[in-house]
């Protein structure tokens, strides 16, 4: 039997209002918070109609190569990716144990801005990640696959 993490109204609420005041203060086009295991827990855009729930998947699913290749390499896992295209951009960071940030940006911001921003709300984001971790349930009915 699975054990799931239930997240409440009020606590999504507070990670959207702390990832919507991220995006304001570093000026980036969309926030996702994912679980290591490729769930989307939440997402803030300020323009963006990319399909969230793919990037999630692909994203935790890239995140988690780096960790292999950081083992070859002797590191426990990279903390942190930038991808760079000609337009947008994307940047990944550990959050904690269970949890990735990750931002999509364009020339409106710098990655320096981004890092400077994430650091400044990351105590309140892994606050409510914490609660949020904390609400498990052990139940055979509850099937929370999307």
């Amino acid at each position: 039997m699975e054990k799931d993490v239930i997240i409440k109204v009020e606590d999504l609420r507070r990670l959207n209002v702390i990832l919507t005041k991220l995006i304001d203060t570093a000026r980036i086009d969309c926030a996702l918070i994912i679980n290591k295991s490729g769930r989307m827990i939440t997402s803030q855009s300020e323009t963006s109609d990319y399909n969230k729930t793919s990037l999630a998947a692909l994203i935790s699913g890239n995140f988690a190569s780096s960790s292999s290749i950081a083992n070859m390499l002797g590191e426990n896992e990279f903390s942190s990716m930038l991808q760079e295209g000609k337009e947008k951009h994307i940047y990944v960071s550990t959050l904690d144990q269970n949890s990735i940030f990750t931002c999509i940006f364009d020339k409106r911001t710098t990655i320096s801005k981004i890092k400077t921003c994430l650091n400044k709300f990351n105590p309140q984001l892994l606050e409510v990640l914490q609660v949020i971790y904390s609400n498990i349930e052990l139940d055979p009915e509850l099937n929370l696959d999307v």
